[in-house]
């Protein structure tokens, strides 16, 4: 069985990589693939994702045009530390 934070740190990395990739996200398609509650992808998109540049389209996310494909590394390890993942990534 998967620990809580393996979870976690999934859920969140296939997220960002969505985002990351163009995607538009809803808070309910998250939700049933990813097996959580609602509010639970509603606190991942609106906290912890709250330094990406986001735009909400009807009920989904998506990050901003001018920003498709430009995270770094930098930015990865920025949002471990503020999620309080970054012992869960590899170095």
């Amino acid at each position: 069985m998967e620990e809580p934070h393996d979870t976690l740190a999934w859920r969140l990395s296939e997220i960002l990589r969505k985002l990351n990739n163009g995607e538009t996200l809803t808070p309910e398609a998250l939700s049933e693939e990813f097996k959580v509650s609602r509010r639970t992808v509603q606190r991942d998109l609106n906290d912890r994702f709250a330094y990406l540049p986001l735009e909400r389209v009807d009920n989904g996310y998506r990050m901003d045009v001018a920003y498709l494909g430009q995270l770094k590394m930098r930015d990865l390890e920025r949002f471990a530390r503020l999620a309080g993942l970054k012992g869960l990534y590899p170095v």
